[in-house]
């Protein structure tokens, strides 16, 4: 017994416009699998409450040197790395900020003026301070003790000063 013909395809062939955008079936004896049959599904990781990771960071009142700042950097972070998140966003007006899984989560419920996030940004610039006086912003990597690194961003705005941290 012989195998019936198989179609075959022209492939100089034009196919009209109502059926250019649609997928056209495949050669008869093979069977159309919908794509969610054949790829796993994506599982998201598993998202842990902020505080039942890291402790609260130190409220902003607390700060009032650059020594404070200094302690204030490495509060921060170290929630970052404890939490898993990939950046540190400190803004005068707003709570320090982490992003963890896309999410933006306050790491504290009390927000920082100017004066505050001054201090934080003087502490965590450094020497970078006088080109961020000079230009208004500056760019720099910073050494976390864990061993893990961060992009610094450090800049001047209209409501003070404001950086952000990228863990790399």
């Amino acid at each position: 017994m012989t195998a019936p013909p198989q179609p075959t395809i022209d492939v100089g062939a034009v196919v009209p416009d109502a059926v250019a955008p649609a997928v056209v079936a495949p050669i008869v004896g093979t069977a159309v699998v919908a794509p969610e049959a054949v790829a796993p599904a994506v599982v998201a990781p598993e998202v842990v409450a902020p505080e039942a990771v890291a402790p609260a960071v130190v409220a902003p009142d607390a700060v009032a040197s650059s020594a404070d700042g200094d302690d204030l950097v490495g509060q921060l972070l170290d929630a970052c790395i404890a939490r898993g998140a990939s950046d540190l966003h400190i803004t005068p007006g707003s709570p320090p900020v982490c992003r963890i899984a896309g999410e933006l989560i306050p790491l504290t419920d009390a927000v920082w003026g100017a004066e505050t996030t001054e201090v934080f940004c003087r502490a965590v610039a450094g020497h970078h301070w006088e080109e961020l006086d000079r230009i208004g912003t500056t760019d720099f990597g910073l050494a976390h003790p864990s061993g893990n690194r961060f992009r610094a961003n450090v800049m001047k705005q209209r409501a003070g000063y404001s950086a952000v941290l990228r863990r790399i």
